[in-house]
């Protein structure tokens, strides 16, 4: 997927009621490069439960709105949290000790890199 390629403005959900011959929908609505209305995608209400048509159609808005709101898809959300789990797990392991949290000038070198990942990490993750 090429993230660049897609809608840069937030989205709204609107709830399309059933017209003449077609059953009710949900229309995702965003705003051209004029900041015009413009119709990004319709969800068709066909062989599954109101609910969960309903919640289908929301949860592709929000990661509509997740990526404008923080420049992210929503697989590049698990690598991060991926990420920083595993260096937060290895700072807990490495860097905590018995006696607490050794400052700058008593850990040792490899509490000093686990401390250096856990920074790192947040900073790629949260930029």
């Amino acid at each position: 997927m090429n993230k660049e390629n897609c809608t840069k403005r937030p989205t709204r959900l609107y709830k399309q009621e059933e017209v003449e011959d077609q059953p009710e929908q949900y229309v995702l609505i965003g705003k051209d490069g004029d900041g015009e209305d413009v119709q990004l995608l319709t969800v068709h209400h066909e062989g599954v439960e109101w609910d969960q048509f309903e919640a289908n159609a929301e949860l592709i808005a929000e990661a509509f709105n997740v990526l404008h709101d923080r420049g992210y898809t929503p697989l590049e959300l698990i690598e991060h949290k991926g990420i920083l789990i595993a260096a937060l797990e290895n700072t807990l392991r490495v860097l905590v000790t018995p006696k607490g949290f050794p400052n700058a000038s008593h850990r040792t070198t490899e509490q000093q890199a686990a401390y250096d990942q856990a920074r790192e990490a947040i900073l790629r993750t949260t930029r």
